[in-house]
């Protein structure tokens, strides 16, 4: 069995419910010392949790146990003393949101927190996330509506075996390239752990995988590799018998979204009847590297197509400048 879902009970849902105790996560602001990130971001996860990232980390893990929830953080954020207040066990109820909302505020606004986390990588995708999540309108063609994305397998022997398989083939895809184009040199390995981010189209009959790259070279040489390994993973486990929970698993976290305000009514959703198209997109900042660069990616691009059926045929590539809007390269 594979499993995607991240949906959080009804009772923690419900603490989102105006004058409820989690409806000030919409509202929070990010201090200006952070500069250029667009916004905090709020992620549900598996086992009644939710996720306060600051662009590529996470600032705080709220889970949800008996009639409240307890906030945890890595020690390098509950260290220090703003954290104090915060880091603790929380009743759900209504007296309680004033001094919830104190204690998260003073946190947030005071946090230090590295600028390797924040800054580049980190802003970029929260610009990404912003745009086609919570602030998405219908002139963009996708939204977005997780990030960091991983399947659940019952199975560690099967997951070890599928993840085995995509390695292998892609390993040997690295070969020819090496073989094909030495003047490339080698080509950096990375092991696929998560997928950025994750949408669906507006028509709601695709899903939209998503590698975000700071658009430096040596990170555009590789990242169609990369997103081939998250291809082929969606795609085998949207052929097995898990097809149906997994589109359910995506509907649900769409909609709960939409139910707690994290999202517009209007976000489109997965249609659940069918096993949808799959779209991998690399999104990135600015589009900085020469025409010899993007001839390679191409290259690199055609060779994958070759070794594994057209998989990345209808791949694109999107750029997001810090002070612009997001559009497809042709």
């Amino acid at each position: 069995m594979i499993r995607y879902n991240r949906v959080p009970d009804k009772q923690m849902l419900d603490m989102f419910k105006e004058q409820r105790i989690l409806s000030c996560l919409k509202e929070i602001k990010v201090p200006n010392r952070f500069e250029g990130l667009v916004s905090f971001d709020i992620q549900f996860r598996r086992n009644n949790t939710i996720n306060i990232y600051c662009g590529l980390t996470k600032l705080a893990d709220i889970k949800m146990i008996y009639d409240g929830f307890e906030i945890t953080t890595h020690q390098t954020y509950a260290a220090q003393s703003c954290a104090k207040k915060i880091m603790r066990i929380w009743k759900n109820t209504d007296n309680a949101s004033g001094e919830f909302i104190q204690a998260l505020n003073e946190y947030l606004n005071n946090v230090e927190v590295s600028e390797r986390w924040w800054k580049k990588e980190g802003k970029l995708q929260t610009r990404w996330l912003k745009r086609f999540g919570t602030d998405w309108d219908d002139s963009l063609p996708w939204a977005i509506f997780d990030r960091e994305v991983v399947l659940g397998y019952d199975s560690e022997i099967d997951k070890k075996s599928i993840k085995e398989n995509f390695i292998n083939r892609i390993k040997l895809i690295i070969q020819k390239i090496e073989q094909k184009h030495p003047e490339y040199g080698s080509i950096k390995k990375k092991e696929p752990s998560e997928l950025d981010m994750i949408g669906v189209s507006k028509e709601g009959d695709a899903l939209i995988l998503i590698e975000a790259k700071e658009s430096r070279a040596q990170d555009m040489y590789y990242a169609p590799l990369q997103i081939l390994y998250y291809m082929l993973e969606w795609e085998n486990a949207l052929r097995s018998n898990s097809s149906s929970s997994i589109l359910e698993g995506i509907s649900s976290l769409i909609n709960a979204k939409k139910e707690t305000g994290l999202f517009k009514r209007e976000m489109p959703n997965i249609i659940i009847s069918k096993i949808p198209k799959i779209k991998p997109i690399l999104a990135i900042g600015v589009k900085e590297w020469s025409g010899e660069i993007y001839r390679r990616i191409k290259a690199t691009i055609k060779i994958i197509n070759d070794e594994e059926n057209n998989i990345l045929s209808n791949l694109e590539i999107w750029e997001y400048p810090e002070n612009g809007n997001p559009k497809l390269i042709p």
